[in-house]
């Protein structure tokens, strides 16, 4: 992706997350607080496995011209679909700390 896609995504109201990843660059937007109550509520009700609902979620929330490059990563490295999630969830909760105490 250039600067001019990033900024016309950044004008749309999304965030961008840029992976680089050695010689490879893949971006991916933060998901609307809508996205993440569908995928919170796809979880609940069960539907698929948790690898695949994770898998279509970022697939969902790639930009960017290499999506095939970005699909056979994600076939070749699977278990780097957990890093893509975390860093994209960041800051909208997930990694929120606090103590609850049984009162």
């Amino acid at each position: 992706m250039n600067a001019e896609q990033i900024q016309v995504l950044k004008e749309q109201g999304h965030k961008i997350v840029r992976f680089e990843i050695g010689e490879k660059e893949f971006y991916l937007r933060k998901p609307t607080k809508g996205e993440i109550i569908l995928y919170q509520d796809e979880s609940l009700k069960n539907k698929g496995s948790v690898a695949s609902r994770s898998e279509k979620f970022i697939r969902k929330l790639f930009v960017g011209e290499n999506v095939e490059e970005f699909a056979q990563y994600l076939e070749d490295k699977p278990l780097a679909l957990g890093n893509f999630m975390e860093e994209v969830l960041k800051d909208m909760g997930a990694d929120e700390n606090f103590t609850a105490t049984e009162v």
